[in-house]
């Protein structure tokens, strides 16, 4: 029996999981750091805040995944959850780990100095939004029921 291409793409690209989008938005990243030298014009002053950006992305990550390994729930968004956490970060955020990721990117672009590179930010939060995010308020809301409401009416998508 042959495979439809086209459902396989389709199927690929949902399941990603949020570190393959960073991966490619990091390359990306990279690329027009190479590709548009011209676009690399950030003083060093603002260069130097890029490691504070990563910094507090990791930290957002790191508050997270410690709840979530406290509460015995999984952190890969393509499993079921087991708990609705809204402590730590989550009070600000529904989603602190992919915005750490973001400011990751961020980060990156700002030690590079390229402007250009930091289009892949919202191109990363666009995918994340679309491919994951979206799947993950459908499994939670199915599961949780109105304390997911509740929760989701409180605390913003992203910040």
């Amino acid at each position: 029996m042959q495979r439809d291409p086209n459902k396989w793409t389709e199927l690929a690209v949902k399941r990603m999981p949020p570190p393959g989008w960073f991966a490619i938005c990091l390359i990306g990243v990279v690329l027009f750091w190479k590709l548009f030298p011209q676009g690399n014009v950030l003083p060093d002053w603002l260069r130097a805040l890029g490691y504070f950006e990563i910094f507090l992305g990791f930290a957002l990550m790191a508050d997270v995944v410690i709840r979530f390994y406290r509460a015995k729930t999984p952190v890969h968004p393509f499993h079921t959850a087991k708990v609705l956490v809204t402590d730590g970060m989550l009070r600000f955020s529904r989603n602190p780990i992919y915005l750490g990721f973001a400011l990751i990117l961020f980060g990156v672009s700002l030690i590079l100095g390229t402007l250009p590179g930091m289009l892949m930010v919202p191109a990363f939060m666009w995918a994340v939004t679309c491919f994951v995010i979206l799947g993950e308020e459908h499994m939670l809301e199915a599961e949780f029921g109105d304390a997911y409401r509740e929760y989701k009416a409180r605390v913003r998508r992203w910040l």
